[in-house]
C-alpha cells in the first residue's frame, strides 16, 4: 500500500515517518521546493526525540516530492500540514485549503483523503459534499511526545460525512496497524472533539492557575495539594495541575479562539471560555511581574533559563519567554536554552551557550522552561546562584527550598510564597 502525506511541517512530518514505520510506502509531498531539498540534505529540522533515527531507519519506504503527479498512485492521502495561528489563536486555513484542493486534482474519487490539521467544524463537510470520500481525523500529538504519541495514540477518531462506520477497506487498513480503539462519528463531531479536548484542558490549567495564585496569597503550597487531588479519581494520575505561565504552544489557544468566533455566530455564551482566556494572559505577565516589582529603579541583567514554551521540544510559539522579554524592555536579558534560539526581533536580550556562561553576567535569574537538566547545572553553580543572585524566579520548582538554605537570595515559585 502506498500513501501519500501533503504537507511537511511538525504534523505532516510525524505522521508520513510513522506510516513508512509502519511498512507503508509513503510519499512525503510539498510545495516548497527549499524545504523538500533541505530534508533530503539535513533530514527534519524539527525536534523530536525518536525522529531523527526514524527517519534513517525508513528511507526504503520513503519519497519526497513536490510533483503532486507522484500523489496519483497513493493509494489514501493524508493532508497534514500545521495550521498557522495570530497572536490571538485565530487560524490560517489557506495551506490546508490549497493542498486539499491538490489532493483532490491529483486522485479520481475513489481514493481517500483525509484531512487532520486542526480545522473548525463545517471544514471538511465543505470538501466532502463535493468530491466525497473525504474524511477527518483528530491528532493529539504532543510537542517533545510526538512520535510516541502517533505511534502509539490512546484512540483514533474519525469524521465521516453522516457518522457511517462505513469507510474505505484502505483507510480502515491504515488505522488498524496503530491497534487502538476506532472512534466513528459525523464529520462535525469529530473536528468539534479536537477541540473539546483541547477547551477541558484549558479548564485544567486555568483552575489549576487560579488555584495556585490563591495559594500564593494564603500563605498555602500547591505541591502540598497536587498528591491529594490526583488520587481522586474524577480529576486523575495525569491531570492538569502543575501551574505554569498561562497557556501556550498556539493549539489550545487556537481552539480557545475557534470556540469564541462559533459561540458568536451561533448565540451561544462564550464567558466561560473568555475567562479561561483572560487569565491565560494573567498568569504569562507573571514573571515579568515578579522581576518589576524587584527592580523599581533599578536596570538589572536578567538571565533567563528556557525560550520554548515547554521541556522537550524547540517550539517558541506563544512562548511566555518572549513575552517577558517584550514586556520588560528596560533591562538587559541574558538567555539560555539547550535546542530552541532566540529570534532577531528582541534588541534586549542575546543568547549564550552555557548556562555559566549565563550565571556570570547576571544579577537576577528566571528559569522559564524547566529543562531537566538546568536542577543539575544550577547545583553544580549553587554557591555561584545563592551569593551573586538577589532574587530566582523558578515558576515550576525545579529548584527544592533547601537549595536556598542560609541564603538571603529570593525563591519565588507558582503556588506558594515567597522562600528565603
Amino acid at each position: 500500500m502506498q500513501c501519500g502525506v501533503l504537507g511537511l511541517s511538525h504534523l505532516g512530518l510525524i505522521y508520513s515517518t510513522v506510516t513508512a514505520h509502519l511498512g507503508w510506502n509513503v510519499v512525503q509531498f510539498d510545495t516548497d521546493s527549499e524545504k523538500v531539498s533541505r530534508l533530503e540534505s539535513y533530514g527534519p529540522d524539527i525536534f523530536e526525540p525518536e525522529l531523527s533515527n526514524l527517519w534513517e531507519s525508513t528511507r526504503a519506504h520513503r519519497v519526497l516530492a513536490i510533483d503532486s503527479r507522484k500523489l496519483s498512485s497513493c493509494d489514501l492521502l493524508i493532508v497534514a500540514p500545521d495550521v498557522g495561528t495570530s497572536q490571538d489563536g485565530e487560524s490560517d486555513l489557506s495551506e490546508v485549503r490549497r493542498l486539499t484542493r491538490i489532493a483532490i486534482e491529483s486522485t479520481d474519487k475513489s481514493t481517500p483523503i483525509v484531512i487532520m490539521s486542526q480545522v473548525p467544524p463545517g471544514f471538511t463537510r465543505s470538501f466532502s459534499i463535493v468530491r466525497g470520500n473525504v474524511f477527518y481525523q483528530v491528532e493529539t500529538l504532543i510537542f517533545g511526545q510526538a512520535v510516541q504519541r502517533a505511534m502509539n495514540p490512546e484512540r483514533l477518531i474519525v469524521g465521516t460525512i453522516d457518522g457511517s462506520p462505513a469507510i474505505p477497506d484502505v483507510y480502515r487498513s491504515w488505522l488498524r496497524e496503530f491497534r487502538t480503539n476506532i472512534h466513528i462519528m459525523r464529520l462535525e463531531s469529530a473536528e468539534l472533539t479536537k477541540i473539546g479536548i483541547n477547551l477541558m484542558l484549558a479548564a485544567a490549567l486555568s483552575t489549576t492557575n487560579s488555584l495556585a495564585e490563591l495559594s500564593e496569597a494564603i500563605g498555602a503550597d500547591w505541591s502540598e495539594i497536587v498528591p491529594a487531588l490526583r488520587e481522586d479519581r474524577r480529576i486523575g494520575e495525569f491531570a492538569y495541575v502543575v501551574p505554569g505561565l498561562g497557556i501556550a504552544g498556539g493549539n489550545i489557544e487556537r481552539d480557545l479562539a475557534t470556540f469564541s468566533k462559533l459561540a458568536a455566530s451561533h448565540q451561544v455564551d462564550p464567558v466561560v471560555i473568555k475567562s479561561f482566556v483572560d487569565h491565560s494572559k494573567h498568569r504569562k505577565g507573571f514573571v515579568a511581574e515578579q522581576i518589576g516589582f524587584r527592580s523599581v529603579g533599578h536596570s538589572r541583567t536578567v538571565g533567563i533559563l528556557g525560550i520554548s514554551y515547554k521541556p522537550g521540544t524547540s517550539s517558541t510559539r506563544n512562548s511566555p519567554t518572549l513575552l517577558t522579554i517584550g514586556e520588560l524592555g528596560e533591562h538587559q536579558f541574558v538567555v539560555h536554552d539547550p535546542i530552541a534560539r532566540l529570534d532577531s526581533l528582541h534588541d534586549n536580550a542575546r543568547q549564550v551557550e552555557s548556562v555559566a556562561e549565563l550565571l556570570s553576567e547576571t544579577d537576577s535569574l528566571a528559569i522559564m522552561t524547566p529543562w531537566p537538566d538546568y536542577a543539575e547545572l544550577l547545583e553544580l553553580n549553587r554557591q555561584q546562584v545563592i551569593q551573586n543572585m538577589d532574587f530566582v524566579v523558578d515558576p515550576f520548582g525545579l529548584l527544592p527550598t533547601s537549595f536556598f538554605s542560609g541564603s538571603s537570595c529570593e525563591h519565588i515559585v507558582l503556588g506558594r510564597g515567597v522562600k528565603r
